[in-house]
C-alpha cells in the first residue's frame, strides 16, 4: 500500500432527471492508516444535459462507498471480487482470503497474524465494521472475532484502539 494515487470513475445512479459521472483519485494514507479520497469531481451525465448537479444529488454520494468500490471492487454482478496479486514466496498472511487451516488453530500466532491483517484491511476500507471482517475472513463465530482481535492486541500485532469500542488500525 503504496503512496502512489488509484484513479476511478462511478456514474452516480440518476433519479428525478439528475445523473452524474463521478471522478476520484484515491490514495493509502499512512498515518491515518486508510484509503482518503484526495480529489473528488462531479461531472454532468452528458445523456441528460438537463440535469444539473444539485447539492440533493451531491448529498447522495457515499465516499467510502466509492473507496471500498475502487479498492475491494464489485463484479458485474454486484458481488465482491478480490483483486489477487502474485504472492512470491507464499507469504502468509496475504489477500483477504486466509487458508481454510487457519481457523482450525484456533488463535495461534498464525491465527493472529491474520486477525490482525484482516481488521487492517478493513479498516483501511472504512468498512463499518473490521472486528465483522475477521469473522468473515476467517470464519470464527460473533463471540471469537472480537476476542482474537484482543488477543492480536495483546500480542502486539495490532495497535491498540483509539478507544474502547473505537476501531484502530
Amino acid at each position: 500500500m503504496g503512496r502512489e494515487s488509484i484513479t476511478g470513475q462511478s456514474r452516480l445512479s440518476p433519479g428525478k432527471g439528475e445523473g452524474a459521472q463521478l471522478l476520484f483519485d484515491i490514495r493509502f494514507d499512512p498515518e491515518l492508516r486508510r484509503y482518503v479520497c484526495d480529489k473528488f469531481t462531479a461531472v454532468r451525465d452528458a445523456t441528460r444535459p438537463s440535469s444539473p448537479i444539485t447539492t440533493e444529488l451531491l448529498r447522495r454520494v457515499k465516499v467510502a462507498y466509492l473507496i471500498k468500490e475502487i479498492v475491494h471492487g464489485e463484479d458485474e454482478m454486484g458481488g465482491p471480487y478480490v483483486r489477487v496479486l502474485d504472492n512470491p514466496g507464499d507469504r502468509d498472511p496475504w489477500g483477504i482470503l486466509a487458508p481454510d487451516d487457519v481457523r482450525a488453530e484456533g488463535p495461534s500466532d498464525r491465527a493472529l497474524r491474520w486477525t490482525a491483517h484482516l481488521y487492517r484491511y478493513a479498516y483501511a476500507l472504512s468498512f463499518t465494521s473490521p472486528t465483522a471482517a475477521v469473522e468473515t475472513g476467517l470464519g470464527v463465530s460473533l463471540a471469537t472475532a472480537p476476542r482474537w482481535v484482543g488477543l492480536a492486541r495483546r500480542a502486539g500485532y495490532l495497535e491498540p484502539a483509539e478507544r474502547p469500542g473505537k476501531a484502530g488500525g
